[in-house]
């Protein structure tokens, strides 16, 4: 049985220049993009964004993936939350699976649910439907 890979992305989005993100939060991100930047041979970037990725990884806990960003993430809580005053910045996380036979735990618990409201943090979540080989 293949387990799904899931990913969680921390990401601030809106009108601003990705290197003064990372000058305020004062740790590198694992992704940038800028406003007006081709994001497909179609499409090109509506807003600026910048994130941090952990994962992907094979597993069904998914509340243990958002537990470990929520740890990156609540020490520089005060510099994220000037930055999105700052640009006007959405901040949010977005977790994805990538489900072939196994589906993952879709359970955050109290605590975490807490953690991410303390934050301000909207939760996305994407289920993606693949074939197994």
């Amino acid at each position: 049985m293949g387990l799904p890979e899931i990913t969680t992305r921390f990401r601030l989005r809106g009108s601003f220049d990705p290197d003064d993100i990372t000058d305020m939060i004062g740790i590198p991100p694992d992704r940038t993009w800028r406003q007006g930047e081709e994001r497909t041979p179609l499409l090109r970037w509506k807003k600026s964004g910048w994130s941090l990725v952990f994962g992907p990884e094979r597993s069904v806990d998914l509340e243990a993936q958002v537990k470990r960003m929520l740890d990156t993430v609540e020490p520089i809580q005060e510099r994220v939350r000037s930055a999105r005053d700052r640009y006007n910045a959405e901040v949010d996380v977005f977790c994805s699976a990538d489900v072939h036979d196994q589906t993952p735990a879709i359970l955050l618990g109290a605590e975490t649910l807490s953690r991410l409201a303390h934050l301000r943090l909207q939760l996305g979540i994407d289920i993606l439907l693949t074939e197994s080989d």
